[in-house]
Formats: C-alpha cells, sequence, structure tokens
C-alpha cells in the first residue's frame, strides 16, 4: 500500500476534562496548568507577590480571610485574616490596615482569640459598618478602630440640666448647626456643705474655715493604699484608730435635715469586728444616754456588712434604719454610702440609707437627733462616755450636708467633691477600649482633668490605664485637643445600663476644671473585636401573666394591664391595687422571656401616699423560692415612695441559666417577677399598664454569618436567626426571629441570590445543609417564606459557598456556587446546576485523586472578579493540606488548573478593594505570608511553568483503526523577549507514560510577534494515539507561555487489526 501523508491542526480553544478517559475527550486538554481561557487559545495565568515582608510567626496558618473596609463615620481599611497556629489548634485573628494593594506588614497585636474547640472561621459584613466572625464557638462582630457613638449626653448630676448631642456627634459636619457646646456644671462643694475631708494630703476640711479639721486618734493616717479619689485614703486598724472634729453648730441635725455620705472599702483580710462604726456625735454624760451613730455590722467578721442608722434618746433606741438582702457592702471594693434625713411633714422625719446609689431603706420616726455636744467621731461609736466598735478598712471623700441629698435613686458623683466639672455620657452598643473627641474652634485652655467611669455591677467604676490624648501642655490641660482617650478594654467587665429607656453600654466622662462652653463636633468609639452583644429592641413585652396576691389569694388581673391606655369608665381597663399588707402581700408579673425591667403605668391622682415605701423585686432562682434582684432602680419612686408616679423599675440582667419558669395559680410556666413593698400602699393606686423589659440574649455558639437584607444572619445547628433590621446589636422582639430548616442536622451556610423578574429586582435567601438547600423569600420576619429546594447533594465546605456573576450562554446573571459532597454546584434561583461533570473524577471515591474525605469540610473558594473566574481548593488524595486549585472560568464554563510551588500553596483566597474601587485578590500561605495574586511575573520568587497536554488523538480522520507516525510539529505562539527558557514538548504514542520524541523550541523572535517555529520528527514513533505536551518556565517576562496553534504533519503506517 503507498504511503499516505496528512496533516492535523490540534485547536487550542478546547477545555481541560480529567473525568474522562483522554483518548474521548475530542480537541480538549487533559492537562492545563497555570494558563487561563480566552475565546481562542490559553494564555498563562500572572504570578503573586507577598504583602507582607515579615512572616507570621506562632499564629501562621490563615484558614480565613477578608476585606473589611468602611466609609463611615471614617473611611477605614482592615485586611483580617483568622491564623491558626502549626498545629491548628488555636487561632488569632490578625489586621492588615496596609492601603490596597501596596505591601506591608501585619499589626503584631491580635485583635481576638479564638475559645477552645473554634473550628475554621467565617467572617462577612454585617449591617451599620461592621464585621461579623463566627467559628463555631465564639460569634464575634467588630466596628473597626472608630464606630458609630449611640448616644452622647452633657448633663449636671443634679439634674438642672441635660443636653443630648447625639446626633450632632454622629456625623462630621462643622456647621453652626452641628456643634455641640458643652455646659459645664458648679462646684459639688455648695453652700449646703459644711464639713468635706478629701483625705489626701491632710485631715482638713477642704471647705471650712479650719474649725471643723479632723484630729487623729491612735494610728490613724492616709494611705496610699487604697483610694477613691486623689492619691489617698484615710485608713483605721480596727482597733485604737479614728478621728474627731470639734462639736460645731454646723454639726446641729435636730431639725431633721442632714445628709453624711462616705466611700468605704472593707478588706475581707484580717477582719476582726462584726459591727464597724463610720460616724458618731452623742451627748456627754456619764452613764451616757443620747446618741447617733452610722455604722456596719456583719453575722461575722468576713461577711457582707449591712449599714445602719440608730438613734437613741434617754438610754432607747428610737430610731433604727437598717439594709439588708442586696443592701449589703461587699468586702474587697469601693461602695457610696449615704444616709439622710428629710422634714416630711406632720411632726415626721424620713431616714433614708442609699449604697451606691441605691435606695436600699427608708422609714419615718417622730424623733429627730438631739442637739449633741460632743466631738464628732469618724470611724468610732462614741456614747458620750466611751469609745468603741471602730471601723477597719479605708474611708474616702467624707461630705457632711444641712440638707436632705436625696430620697430616690441618684448616681453618686464619681469624682471628688471640688471645683467646677463638664460631664457628659458617651453610650455605646458594645463595651469600649476608647473614644475619640473631635473638638471645635473652643477648646480648653485650663488645668483640668478627665476621669473616665463605667457601669460594674451597677456601680459607675474609674477606667483602668486611661490616657487623654485630648490634653494639652504635657497632659494637664484636657479637651484641649482633639484627640483618642483610651483605657484599659472593658469587654470582660462593663455590664449594660438603661439610661432615659435606652439599653447601653454608657461611660461617665467628667473633666475636672476645665473652661465652660467648649465645641465639639464629633465624637467616635473604639468597640474592641468581641462577642455579639444582644441590646434591647426598645419594644416593650406584654405582661403574660399578672397577679396580686391578697391575702392568700392569687387573683388575676392580666387583662386589667395588658394595654398602655384606659378608660375611666371601663374598670376592665385598669385595677385597683389596694392597700397591699407590707412584705406579705405583693404584685406578680409574668413574661414569656426573661425580663430586665418593667414599665408601670399610673393613672393621674392615684399614686402611692404612704412614706417610705421602698420596692423589693425578686425572680425564681429555682422555679419554686424568689430571690432578691441586683442594682434595682425604681423610676416609679419620688422622695422615697414607691409607686408614686409611673415610670421605669430596671434592674441587673439575671443569667438566663439561674432563672427559670414557674407557675401561678396553675397557668402555664413563665418568667414571674415579684414586687414587694416595705410599707403599706395606699389603697387608691390604679394600674392600668404593666410591660416588660427583656433581658438580652446569649449570642455564642454560632458557626456562620452573612449579611442579607439589611440583617446579620447567624447559623447555630439547624437554626438561623436574623438581627433586627440595620443593626447587628439588637437580637430579639418581632423583628428578630430564629427559623428552624429541616431535622436537627447543621446548617453549613447560607448567601442571599439577586434575581431579576421582568423590570423588579428581588433577593432570595438560600440555606444549606450538608444533604438539602432550602430557600427563603420575602422582606421581614412578618412575611419571611421558607421553601425546600430539591436537591440531593447541598453544601459540605462552608467556606466554598460563593455568589457571583456569570456570562455562561451569553447572559448576565447572579448564581450561587458551592462543594457539595457529590459535586460542584452553581444556582441562579432556578435549579442547582452541576458544573463539576469535566472534573468528576475529584468526587469519585474510587480515583486515587479523590478529595480526602478527612479534608472534605475545609475546601476554600474564592472569586476573582477582574478575571470572571472562581478558584476551588482542596485535598486530593492523601493530602492534609488543600493542595489542588482548580479554577472555573465563569464566561465559558471551563475548568483550569493552577499549579504553585509545593511550599506555596494557597489555602485562603479573598476579593480586596482600593480606595478608588478596584478588586484585587489576595490569597495566604502556610508559612505566614500574604500575598497579592495575579501580580509580578513569579509565583512569589519561584518561576512559573505553563502546561498543557493534548488529548489523546487519532491523527489520520480520528480512526482508531490507522497507525501513524509524527514527521513534523508547527507551533505558532506570542514570542517573548526576556526569557532565556526554552518551550519544552513532548510526544506520546499510544498513551504510554514515557515520551517517544522530547524537543524544545525557542519562544524568542526578534522585532516579531509570533513565533512560527517547527520540528521536523523521524516518525518512527508509530501509533493509533498521539498526545502533544508543551510547557514554558519564565520568570521575567510580564506574560508567559502563550501558544495560538498546534499543527503538524503524520505518515499513515498501516492499519490495525
Amino acid at each position: 500500500m503507498a504511503e499516505e501523508k496528512g496533516t492535523f491542526e490540534l485547536p487550542l480553544n478546547g477545555k481541560l476534562i480529567t473525568g474522562e478517559d483522554p483518548a474521548t475527550i475530542g480537541n480538549n486538554f487533559q492537562t492545563l496548568k497555570n494558563f487561563r481561557y480566552t475565546n481562542t487559545y490559553p494564555k498563562p495565568v500572572g504570578g503573586m507577590t507577598k504583602i507582607n515582608t515579615t512572616a507570621l510567626t506562632t499564629y501562621l496558618k490563615p484558614r480565613a480571610g477578608h476585606h473589611f473596609k468602611k466609609t463611615y463615620p471614617t473611611a477605614e481599611n482592615h485586611v483580617l485574616v483568622q491564623a491558626n497556629n502549626t498545629a491548628e489548634t488555636a487561632a488569632q485573628v490578625l489586621q492588615n490596615t496596609t492601603a490596597i494593594p501596596s505591601a506591608g506588614d501585619f499589626s503584631g497585636t491580635a485583635l481576638w482569640t479564638d475559645s477552645s474547640g473554634a473550628g475554621n472561621a467565617k467572617f462577612s459584613d454585617a449591617p451599620d459598618g461592621n464585621v461579623a466572625y463566627c467559628n463555631g464557638v465564639d460569634a464575634c462582630i467588630w466596628s473597626g478602630t472608630e464606630g458609630r457613638i449611640a448616644k452622647f449626653i452633657n448633663f449636671d448630676p443634679n439634674e438642672t440640666f441635660k443636653k443630648d448631642y447625639s446626633a450632632i456627634m454622629q456625623n462630621a459636619l462643622t456647621d453652626t448647626n452641628n456643634i455641640a457646646t458643652l455646659t459645664r456644671c458648679a462646684s459639688p462643694a455648695d453652700a449646703n456643705t459644711l464639713a468635706l475631708y478629701h483625705l489626701d494630703d491632710n485631715l482638713n476640711d477642704a471647705v471650712g474655715p479650719g474649725n471643723h479639721n479632723l484630729t487623729a486618734v491612735g494610728g490613724a493616717a492616709l494611705s496610699a493604699t487604697k483610694y477613691k479619689f486623689g492619691i489617698k485614703s484615710l485608713y483605721l486598724d480596727g482597733v485604737g484608730d479614728w478621728c474627731t472634729a470639734a462639736d460645731h453648730a454646723d454639726f446641729y441635725d435636730s431639725d431633721g435635715r442632714w445628709t453624711k455620705d462616705f466611700w468605704v472599702y472593707v478588706p475581707s483580710a484580717g477582719q476582726i469586728n462584726a459591727i464597724y462604726t463610720l460616724y458618731s456625735q452623742a451627748t456627754t454624760a456619764d452613764p451616757a444616754t443620747d446618741w447617733m451613730r452610722i455604722y456596719l455590722s456583719a453575722p461575722n467578721a468576713s461577711s457582707a456588712r449591712s449599714v445602719h442608722l440608730s438613734i437613741v434618746a434617754a438610754s432607747s433606741e428610737v430610731v433604727l434604719v437598717s439594709t439588708s438582702g442586696p443592701g449589703m457592702i461587699a468586702a474587697d471594693t469601693w461602695a457610696h454610702i449615704e444616709v439622710g434625713s428629710a422634714d416630711i411633714g406632720g411632726g415626721l422625719y424620713g431616714y433614708y440609707i442609699f449604697i451606691n446609689g441605691y435606695l436600699y431603706q427608708a422609714i419615718s420616726d417622730a424623733q429627730a437627733p438631739a442637739n449633741y455636744n460632743s466631738l464628732v467621731f469618724i470611724g468610732a461609736f462614741h456614747d458620750g462616755k466611751d469609745t468603741t466598735l471602730p471601723f477597719k478598712g479605708y474611708i474616702d471623700e467624707i461630705r457632711l450636708s444641712n440638707i436632705t441629698r436625696h430620697t430616690s435613686y441618684f448616681t453618686p458623683q464619681v469624682t471628688a467633691y471640688s471645683g467646677v466639672q463638664t460631664n457628659f455620657y458617651i453610650a455605646a452598643t458594645r463595651p469600649l477600649k476608647g473614644f475619640k473627641i473631635y473638638m471645635g474652634s473652643t477648646v480648653n485652655t485650663t488645668a483640668a482633668v478627665m476621669s473616665v467611669f463605667h457601669n460594674v455591677n451597677s456601680v459607675w467604676t474609674a477606667v483602668t490605664t486611661l490616657s487623654d490624648g485630648t490634653a494639652t501642655t504635657g497632659g494637664t490641660k484636657s479637651l484641649g485637643q482633639t484627640g483618642w482617650v483610651t483605657f484599659d478594654s472593658t469587654v470582660a467587665t462593663s455590664d449594660i445600663k438603661i439610661i432615659d429607656g435606652l439599653m447601653l453600654y454608657w461611660y461617665w466622662v467628667a473633666v475636672s476644671g476645665c473652661d465652660d462652653a467648649l465645641t465639639v463636633y464629633q465624637t467616635t468609639v473604639d468597640m474592641p473585636f468581641q462577642l455579639i452583644k444582644d441590646l434591647w429592641d426598645g419594644e416593650l413585652r406584654n405582661t403574660i401573666g399578672f397577679y396580686i396576691y391578697d391575702n392568700g389569694t392569687y387573683n388575676d388581673y392580666t387583662v386589667n394591664v395588658f394595654e398602655n391606655s384606659y378608660n375611666t369608665a371601663n374598670d376592665a381597663t385598669f385595677l385597683t391595687v389596694g392597700a397591699l399588707t407590707a412584705t406579705t402581700d405583693f404584685i406578680v408579673a409574668g413574661y414569656l422571656e426573661h425580663i430586665t425591667g418593667l414599665l408601670v403605668n399610673i393613672m393621674g391622682g392615684t399614686y402611692n401616699a404612704t412614706a417610705n415605701t421602698i420596692l423589693d423585686v425578686q425572680y425564681s432562682s429555682n422555679g419554686i423560692t424568689w430571690t432578691s434582684v441586683t442594682g434595682l432602680q425604681d423610676g416609679t419612686s419620688v422622695n422615697g415612695i414607691s409607686f408614686s408616679k409611673s415610670g421605669f423599675i430596671t434592674w441587673d440582667a439575671v443569667a438566663p441559666i439561674n432563672e427559670f419558669t414557674r407557675t401561678i395559680s396553675s397557668e402555664v410556666p413563665l418568667y414571674y417577677y415579684k414586687l414587694v413593698f416595705s410599707a403599706n400602699l395606699s389603697g387608691t393606686i390604679k394600674l392600668y399598664y404593666v410591660a416588660g423589659i427583656p433581658s438580652p440574649l446569649d449570642m455564642k455558639n454560632y458557626h456562620y454569618s452573612f449579611l442579607a437584607k439589611d440583617r446579620l444572619w447567624l447559623l447555630r445547628e439547624n437554626t438561623a436567626r436574623c438581627s433586627n433590621i440595620y443593626t447587628a446589636d439588637v437580637w430579639n422582639g418581632a423583628d428578630s426571629k430564629t427559623y428552624p430548616f429541616g431535622d436537627k442536622t447543621k446548617l453549613t451556610g447560607g448567601c442571599t441570590l439577586y434575581s431579576t423578574l421582568g423590570s423588579n429586582i428581588y433577593s432570595t435567601l438560600l440555606f444549606f445543609k450538608q444533604d438539602a438547600m432550602f430557600g427563603m423569600t420575602g422582606i421581614a420576619p412578618i412575611d419571611f417564606t421558607k421553601y425546600e429546594i430539591n436537591i440531593t447533594d447541598g453544601l459540605v465546605a462552608p467556606n466554598t459557598l460563593q455568589t457571583c456573576m456569570t456570562l455562561i450562554g451569553g447572559q448576565s446573571r447572579m448564581v450561587a456556587t458551592w462543594q457539595g459532597t457529590k459535586g460542584y454546584y452553581m444556582f441562579d434561583n432556578r435549579s442547582p446546576i452541576p458544573i463539576h461533570d469535566d472534573i468528576k473524577n475529584f468526587f469519585d471515591p474510587r480515583a486515587s485523586d479523590t478529595i480526602n474525605v478527612a479534608m472534605i469540610h475545609k475546601s476554600y473558594s474564592f472569586i476573582d472578579e477582574e478575571n470572571w473566574e472562581l478558584h476551588w481548593k482542596f485535598a486530593s488524595g492523601s493530602s492534609t493540606t488543600l493542595n489542588r486549585e482548580f479554577v472555573f472560568d465563569l464566561i465559558r464554563g471551563k475548568w483550569s488548573e493552577i499549579e504553585r510551588p509545593s511550599a506555596k500553596k494557597l489555602q485562603v483566597g479573598f476579593k480586596v478593594v482600593d480606595t478608588n474601587g478596584n478588586s484585587y485578590t489576595y490569597g495566604t500561605i502556610d508559612t505566614g505570608y500574604m500575598l497579592r495574586l495575579e501580580y509580578g511575573q513569579t509565583f512569589d520568587t519561584t518561576a512559573i511553568t505553563s502546561t498543557f497536554k493534548t488529548a489523546d488523538i487519532a491523527l489520520h480522520k480520528g480512526s482508531v483503526t490507522k497507525v501513524t507516525g509524527v514527521r513534523q510539529l508547527k507551533l505558532i505562539a506570542e514570542a517573548k523577549t526576556s526569557t532565556t527558557n526554552n518551550i519544552n514538548i513532548n510526544h506520546y504514542v499510544d498513551t504510554d507514560s514515557t515520551a517517544s520524541d522530547t524537543f524544545t523550541l525557542s519562544p524568542l523572535r526578534s522585532g516579531k510577534r509570533l513565533i512560527n517555529a517547527k520540528k521536523s520528527l523521524d516518525g518512527k514513533a508509530h501509533g493509533i494515539f498521539h498526545s502533544f505536551k508543551l510547557d514554558l518556565t519564565t520568570s521575567d517576562e510580564t506574560e508567559g507561555f502563550k501558544p495560538m496553534f498546534l499543527t503538524g504533519y503524520y505518515d499513515f503506517i498501516r492499519e490495525d487489526y
């Protein structure tokens, strides 16, 4: 038979197919590495270049990454990674604030350290300029360096003014309508202050002419060991130490209008007496018959101490006021004690004891103190003859006044009683570690000192390690310039507080000695990276059960207080409480949720008038017995009379694990709260509305988050919970809801997908399990509707779930993509589409390169927007790292592979955006580096090898019965200008793994755009199937190997029978 010759032309516009035998894939590639597609030929991928030149250490293996950027209240840029240690047993969140896409190192200070048991994390954007972070144990939130302030209120503690500048402080405008002018308060050492002892440098009276100075007795001395204000306090050893002041007309208390207040600190160590005296004075006599004393007592020396006022006349105790229960002084902490008296008319005097501003006891009596003539004793009891029961501990800031300072809850002074002072509240939705004050044109020029306090166990407590960046002149003139005020993080210590009906984290800023009328135009806050908090949504909760326990019977009045309105002609719209007997009769209110406060509305003109009526609120600590709450603030109290006006009653939230439901009169179990009064109520009180303030929810153990419909969504077990709209800090009420999906198997991820229907744009929420997929439509919780999407394979690797644009089929559409157990999928709001068919071998458990089942849930995907590509990282075979990187072309629907150096395999990738809106792609590797992808001529100094291998092709008319031999190969490719490397070409025959022909071609052609390179072969390598593998390694070319055409000549050798 005459020998036949033929030509072949192998198109290079095919696709990579690894899921079929190379002899069956036609004009496609069995290998395509480090190339990306065009419509006609493959072109090389770009390199990658380090962002951080200093490697991460200890925590060097990122497992999640996110670019967090914001423009309000200030522009910020943070690249965040969850970085694991080498053994992947611990992780931290680290940040890099280098401008995108410039090179720069990570911060040396971690934003967050994962709790024990945490897994690979998920970052997501969150409402109101936040970023969320979930790792299966911790559910965190962060606002960046400068977050939005919630409240800014300039106020006077004595309530002469209160100016809410919150709206001004939330913007950066500086016009006259957006400038806050701070009003200064007068000195708290007012004309009614008869004696004031700062106890810093001496025992002198700070306001008197000197005749009230204290005299030390025994070893009484000033100490710098403990102090509330200033630099020292008075220390007494409990044996023979006390102080005295000479009697004076200023100490006359017989008119019944006086107040004595102190700060005290009782150490737990070395206590020797059960009774400690703070203040006493008597009539000098033998035997002693008349005296007054204020003292602390406890069952034993080491117990918490109650506070007492005792007045003795003619050797008989005629007045005794005592606190108990929550009204106790704990050891090893500063407490403010105020004891006062008021002339309440009718020949009666009211006596009040406050601890940290809370009224814990009040009584009325016709007896007033006598006009005593002995020395005034501080720290010991003097009965007119003998001195006993000395105090052991520290006393600071003693003030003696000739008026009744308070009769209901107040906020104790957080600084010493001296000089002028500017006060303002800063409130935030989460605890702080600092704030920034932007000063206007009027700044302070006078020596002034700033103090900052936060709420700890219902006590205003000074922050620690305060640094005032607003101070000028060597730090002596606070509010002298724009600057940061920083302090140790208060995340672990701050408690929420309700002020003006707003549940927030409040900070009291007091600046002593500054000028008046300073101007501020903006304030921002630094809320550290921390666990997500839940704040009250502002909507009161309906009372589900409301009973009055009277004479041994529970009477149900739920319907009477259910709505916030009344009709005097309809007694079903209100209730008359009646003259409840003190301590034995009470009110109980029940709710479906844990409650931390009540709103009580009372019909005008029907208020309680019983003097010294103190409220105690109790909860069920075991489902049976009642326990008093702490931090009670009774907003219905006036002059020590509870229920004397409408108002809020609030208390410290009880940990959910410590509070239990119970039943009343065999009704359904509810969280009940018992209201008990210290005195009989007036019989005319008409209540018409009682409602609850919910306690914060526990927001832990969420493993996934995403932003959708202006809400943050958190996944835990088989449930998804949405935040209230526009916030990531409110998770209760009608605008937040938890949705269960299917059985108890865990949700693995979620996203939102935008679609168009006609001219309308709408979004669908998607939720996944490993073997299921669900959709949700609607605008808000009131109309959210769930449905199941028919699918047998769900999302197994949470960090592969991506949404992106695709042009497959020539139509632009938004799709969701993800890796399941059995394949890789795309969804466009119609039906899931498998896109893994060309690489299905990786999902075939029989294949040697199948996904490592032990690592299948750790796969990672990211989108390269600039190149319209989806990158999929997974562990193949027995690898325990993500060693394979396949790329899906979102325009052409084709896969390719990127093969990076073995020590530089990407484990994470994510999009970043510069200030102009240009997007880039960053990736991380396990040697502690983050890199910019598609940038540079090398894979981080390692040359890039671009390789393709054709299918095993039957050259002679596609016939598998014709044996042929290749005589010549011709390559047309883009000419290179710099590389010294040659193009390597291997010719394989009949699927042999060893090349039959191996040769090289030069990619250089001076003055030419293309090379037209030919290589003659001897044609002796005979076979039916032929394949060609070409590669070029470059490290100095802007673009590497760019093959365009591959053709050749062959000889027909014989028929194969």
